[in-house]
């Protein structure tokens, strides 16, 4: 599986829309990949930015479809998401869905990262809770719903993922709102959450729910639970290419790293040194790479007994990254790895040391 973002040349493909129009597409940089499932560029069609997804399991069709007629429901409805501007198959079988690409546009998540002061971020949260609940006066229910899932562009909140969207002719009931609600807000970091009242109570007023103390001690109940069965979801996406994490196959390694870390290249480098090191039997040492100092710890397999369980379950690199994420899931104050290699004969754990 490759990297989530990859560096590529550029290229085209042809489309056959429905009308049996043909159009030509020029995709760029791969911005997100899942093997055999999709992958995800940037592109240029008709001299316009835009996103071109290509679907290419045997279910490709159906995605597709579903994606596109979520993202033109979502604007008849007057909620504001990337218009799609072609939809059609390439000459090798696979559906493609070709959408506006939005300007400027970060997603909600990493919008209240980078937020320049706590007033920022809570303007954002507001605004985010607003668009949800006018999703959820228009009937409209995201069983995927968290942040990741909507882009900001100044000011302007646009939903986008419509293949895991619902569509009902009125507006959702109170128990679905409170299900709602705490999986958008479980996926919130806890030090944007410290006015979480007032976006209930912005959320109720644009529903015109009557909020009760009930109501309340409800979500926080659910969002408990949803935090609970969402874990083993959360640490199975840091094992693979997601929005966090990438993978890589090199040297005979299989590596997993953390991106706001690494990128492939600094990898590749990172590998290099490691495997050049004359480490012997050290399991814990410091090590110096690009400016910065990263704990490492070594785990050697005693025999081909030993290496054959590490290989069938798992690790003692790979335990300890799951171990320790699962810690940070819970407590985000912990720092977290940032990176994972394994091979038949050694596997490394890495923590930027400060």
């Amino acid at each position: 599986m490759k990297s989530r973002t990859d560096a590529m040349d550029s290229f085209d493909i042809t489309l056959t829309a429905s009308d049996q129009s043909r159009h030509i597409v020029q995709c760029g940089r791969r911005l997100r990949a899942i093997a055999g499932r999709r992958s995800v560029f940037e592109g240029i069609y008709e001299g316009r930015p835009v996103i071109v997804k290509r679907f290419e399991d045997i279910f490709g069709r159906f995605r597709c479809r579903r994606e596109q007629r979520g993202l033109e429901r979502l604007r008849r409805c007057g909620l504001a998401a990337p218009e799609v501007l072609l939809a059609g198959k390439d000459d090798k079988g696979h559906y493609v869905l070709v959408i506006e690409k939005i300007e400027n546009a970060v997603d909600v998540l990493d919008a209240l990262k980078s937020a320049q002061s706590p007033q920022a971020a809570e303007s954002l949260l507001l605004a985010i809770v607003s668009y949800v609940a006018r999703m959820h006066r228009a009937g409209v229910v995201q069983l995927d719903l968290h942040s990741g899932n909507f882009l900001v562009s100044e000011s302007e909140i646009y939903a986008i993922d419509a293949a895991k969207l619902k569509f009902r002719s009125k507006p959702i009931s109170f128990d679905d709102s409170c299900r709602q609600l705490a999986m958008l807000l479980t996926g919130i970091p806890a030090r944007f959450l410290e006015k979480e009242p007032e976006l209930l109570r912005l959320y109720g007023r644009a529903r015109g729910l009557n909020q009760t103390s009930d109501w309340y001690d409800r979500l926080q109940t659910l969002k408990a639970r949803r935090r609970k069965a969402y874990l083993p979801k959360a640490l199975k996406k840091t094992l693979r290419n997601s929005k966090r994490f990438f993978v890589l196959n090199e040297r005979n390694y299989r590596g997993v790293f953390l991106k706001e870390a690494f990128n492939a290249e600094s990898a590749r480098r990172l590998i290099e040194l490691l495997e050049n090191r004359k480490a012997d039997d050290e399991r814990t040492f410091i090590l110096d790479f690009e400016g910065r100092q990263y704990k490492v710890m070594q785990f050697k397999p005693k025999d081909k007994l030993q290496a054959l369980q590490w290989r069938l379950f798992g690790s003692p690199a790979r335990r300890r990254w799951l171990d320790e994420w699962e810690r940070f899931y819970i407590d985000p104050v912990i720092q977290p790895p940032v990176g994972i290699l394994e091979s038949s004969c050694v596997s490394f754990s890495l923590k930027q040391w400060i």
